[in-house]
């Protein structure tokens, strides 16, 4: 039997099995529901590159007589209406994405730290520079530019010297090394 490329996916905000998630999706009743599934299907198959998922994605649309996607599997203009994390995609650094990373990208965006486009939410400049250090040390990433292309910040350096002897940085340094 075939595998998916990422066996686990985001939905909504819980970690779900993507056969489980097809599975529903190919259940469901509503167009609503189906189109919800198929948001998150797709957005999946689109950052794993998964080619099964992404036909799995056109059987669901035609079970529910629908027509299937048009044009080449891997464009992005096949991700449903709405769905623009696509073109994000194509402008964050190649050290950024790989399956390791991507796993820890949906581990932060769990945790609220990231929004579906990896940029930072409700963080500090000093506390983002934290969490780029942290990334960047799980990953063996040396340096700060590929979060400062990402995030479109300048002087990251400068930001995480900021955090060292803070009592209120080290709590959120103890919290990312928990939770990544």
């Amino acid at each position: 039997m075939a595998t998916y490329v990422q066996e686990l996916m985001y939905f909504g905000t819980r970690v779900r099995p993507v056969a489980d998630v097809v599975a529903e999706a190919l259940e469901a009743e509503d167009a609503a529901s189906v189109n919800r599934y198929l948001t998150f299907l797709m957005a999946h198959a689109f950052d794993t590159n998964d080619q099964r998922l992404r036909r799995q994605c056109d059987e669901i649309k035609m079970a529910h007589g629908w027509k299937p996607f048009q044009g080449p599997p891997a464009s992005e203009n096949n991700l449903p209406r709405g769905t623009k994390e696509s073109a994000e995609a194509s402008s964050r650094p190649a050290e950024l994405c790989t399956p390791e990373a991507r796993t820890l990208w949906q581990r932060a965006q769990a945790e609220g730290w990231v929004d579906a486009q990896w940029q930072p939410v409700g963080l500090s400049r000093p506390d983002a520079a934290l969490l780029a250090h942290r990334l960047g040390k799980l990953l063996g990433i040396d340096g700060w530019k590929p979060f400062e292309t990402l995030w479109k910040r300048q002087n990251m350096r400068q930001d995480y010297a900021k955090t060292q002897y803070n009592q209120k940085t080290d709590d959120f340094e103890r919290l990312l090394k928990r939770k990544l």
